[in-house]
């Protein structure tokens, strides 16, 4: 059973209205499912120059050219991907990009790369932070605070063979919080952030450090996965309501995740095979702060998932049989090495889950960590 539920074991309250003041503390990105091709900017100057595509084919007054992009493009395809410059491809046919420029963003991304960046949510192009992600990271200390404090449920949870695998995750919420018709976090409200310039953001590649090739002595594949960012020291608002049916007040709040962030940190400092970039700004950046200030830390955007944030966190932190989240984890499918045939089989490597961190590839520093502060 739930430690609270609305309605009952604390007194009724007024609503609370937080102003909440947030500082990002590493790059951050929160997708919108979509991306920038390479023939929707080119880089000069440190800076990419989104092209308004719409206005720039409203600028073509020979339909012929559209033929002709057609096939200049085809002609210098290659692995799935434009290899010739953008600008360079629009002005051969006659079109200018430059007289049609959306926006600029900063890039730290080569000039010669020519790869998809994944786009930053906007809404018509005005860039914010969802009220709906920092309330599912709040939802997530949450669930990682209730069973800190009841741990043996959690194991019943996942010991229960009359639950599938596929489901203990479902069931995990469920008991913390509630079924859909009971879930109490219908009373805490936060609304999207303000309107953040473009100024605010950058082109930057990240990779998926692999601890597992660290753990093997192998040099990490570091794939890049380019995506728009929030900048660090970047600094934007939202409005936080606790209405009186909600079972935490804003203390209640600020504590329980600065537990699940130290937990988290404790975590990744223990980790040998993680980068020293990785281990120094967790020290110097949030470690300094968390026991001396009225603020809290949480992630948003990219990086790991519900079962390594709450599950596999918590089965570490009390010792327990790290078992327990294999069967949890999606079937091994692929060929067998040895015999060429096909294989399903249970993962081999839960141990070191999770295997990936995705990290600034220039910095070594993980992705999406803000501080939070309340007037």
């Amino acid at each position: 059973m739930n430690i609270f539920r609305p309605n009952e074991s604390k007194p009724k309250m007024e609503a609370t209205k937080k102003i909440l003041n947030i500082t990002t503390l590493s790059p951050l990105n929160i997708g919108n499912g979509d991306v920038y091709s390479n023939l929707d900017y080119y880089i000069e100057n440190s800076k990419a120059k989104i092209i308004n595509i719409d206005k720039l084919l409203e600028s073509i007054d020979d339909i012929n050219k559209i033929n002709e992009l057609v096939q200049v493009i085809k002609s210098n395809m290659g692995n799935n991907r434009v290899e010739k410059d953008t600008k360079e491809i629009y002005e051969s046919i006659g079109l200018y990009p430059e007289e049609h420029i959306l926006k600029e963003i900063d890039c730290k991304i080569r000039k010669d790369a020519r790869i998809q960046v994944k786009k930053f949510i906007n809404q018509k192009g005005n860039y914010y932070i969802p009220g709906s992600s920092l309330k599912g990271a709040i939802r997530t200390a949450y669930i990682f605070d209730y069973y800190d404090k009841n741990i043996d449920e959690l194991i019943k949870i996942l010991k229960n063979n009359d639950i599938k695998p596929y489901l203990k995750g479902n069931e995990v919420i469920k008991t913390a919080i509630g079924g859909i018709n009971k879930d109490f976090f219908k009373y805490l409200l936060i609304t999207d952030s303000n309107i953040i310039p473009p100024e605010n953001f950058e082109f930057i590649n990240t990779i998926r450090y692999n601890t597992m090739d660290a753990r093997k002595g192998k040099k990490s594949e570091t794939i890049p996965e380019p995506k728009e960012s929030l900048k660090k020291n970047s600094e934007f608002k939202m409005e936080l309501t606790i209405k009186n049916s909600f079972p935490k007040n804003f203390e209640d709040i600020k504590n329980m995740c600065n537990r699940f962030s130290r937990t988290i940190i404790k975590f990744e400092m223990k980790n040998e095979y993680l980068p020293q970039g990785l281990k120094d700004f967790y020290k110097n950046k949030i470690l300094n702060d968390l026991n001396g200030n009225n603020s809290f830390y949480l992630t948003l955007g990219s990086g790991s998932g519900f079962l390594s944030k709450t599950v596999y966190l918590l089965l570490w932190k009390h010792n327990k049989n790290l078992n327990l989240i294999k069967k949890m984890l999606p079937l091994k499918k692929g060929k067998d090495k040895r015999t060429g045939k096909f294989l399903v089989q249970p993962v081999n490597d839960y141990i070191e889950f999770p295997r990936t961190r995705v990290i600034d590839s220039k910095k070594e520093i993980p992705m999406g960590w803000i501080k939070i502060t309340a007037k």
